[in-house]
């Protein structure tokens, strides 16, 4: 006894998902070398995107098309095989959603043996799936704000202020200005403090002179003299 099925016979898939079915006989310990698998499915659910034999184990093609909701798949080979063998994969995409696209063998479908030439296919099983909504669309997740970093200034090394040696330097000056005047001043009281009473004592001698004895210049003269003899030595003829 052979056999024809679908694998998977059963998935769900979301609207504009696609989804590959393989086609796959079993004729158990019987040779076999021709197999032909006519198909159908729901056009206003699915679209056939293609029908892929190359991993076929019946290498020659007799049939390959699918359209407008039919499939016909016709395979042979020259050296018979036996047991579950490959016969071609179909690949769907869903148009739809909420709905259960059934793809089932249809009339025509036949596996043929090596030794007697004739069908021996007793049973087929197709697939039944499930659409559904497409998910929404995620939204982009933003990435977060990259923290502000301040720049860093490099610290300024402090500086000596330069106003205070200034001011410094002008106390100084200051103090030299007004230190040096009142030495002076204090230097010329000395000197007045000591030629003050040798004045007054030289001009009461003159005056008294000039009492005593009447006006008389050279007594005068002679009376400076005696007392400045530095500042009166051109009067030393008196």
């Amino acid at each position: 006894m052979a056999s024809m099925y679908l694998s998977p016979g059963s998935a769900t898939l979301s609207q504009g998902e696609t989804l590959s079915i393989q086609v796959r006989e079993n004729s158990g310990e019987e040779p076999v070398n021709g197999v032909q698998a006519n198909l159908s499915y729901p056009a206003n659910l699915l679209d056939l995107i293609t029908i892929d034999t190359s991993g076929s184990s019946f290498g020659i093609e007799a049939q390959n098309q699918g359209a407008d909701g039919v499939i016909k798949i016709g395979r042979a080979t020259i050296s018979p095989v036996k047991g579950d063998q490959s016969v071609a994969t179909i690949t769907f995409k869903a148009k739809t959603n909420d709905a259960v696209a059934a793809v089932s063998f249809t009339e025509g479908s036949q596996i043929t043996s090596s030794n007697t030439f004739t069908n021996i296919m007793t049973s087929s099983n197709g697939g039944n799936y499930t659409l559904k909504a497409a998910p929404p669309t995620p939204k982009p997740v933003e990435p977060p704000p990259k923290p502000i970093i301040a720049p860093v200034v490099p610290a300024t090394p402090p500086v000596e202020p330069k106003a205070t040696s200034s001011v410094a330097s002008a106390n100084k000056k200051v103090s030299i200005s007004i230190t040096t005047p009142n030495t002076r001043r204090e230097k010329t009281q000395s000197s007045v403090g000591f030629w003050v009473p040798l004045i007054v004592l030289v001009t009461t001698l003159a005056v008294s002179t000039l009492v005593t004895k009447g006006y008389n210049t050279r007594g005068i003269r002679r009376h400076f003299l005696f007392l400045f003899p530095h500042k009166f030595k051109k009067y030393h003829h008196i």
